[in-house]
């Protein structure tokens, strides 16, 4: 998993079978739990855990 698109890196992993690359943008849970081994670079990481952040409740003012 990429944060961003790396032309040659995706151009290689078409040579290899079972191999996907992607940008963390495009990753949903089930691509994760599918995988048997899962590479993140570390830019990835922090996007994809940006993404899995609970967005903060908005106050009701009674």
């Amino acid at each position: 998993m990429l944060s961003k698109p790396q032309e040659a890196l995706v151009k290689a992993a078409r040579n290899l079978r079972e191999v996907d690359v992607r940008p963390a943008r495009e990753v949903n849970a089930e691509d994760l739990l599918r995988r048997r081994q899962v590479w993140i670079s570390e830019e990835a990481w922090a996007e994809l855990g940006r993404r899995l952040q609970p967005k903060a409740k908005k106050e009701n003012a009674s």
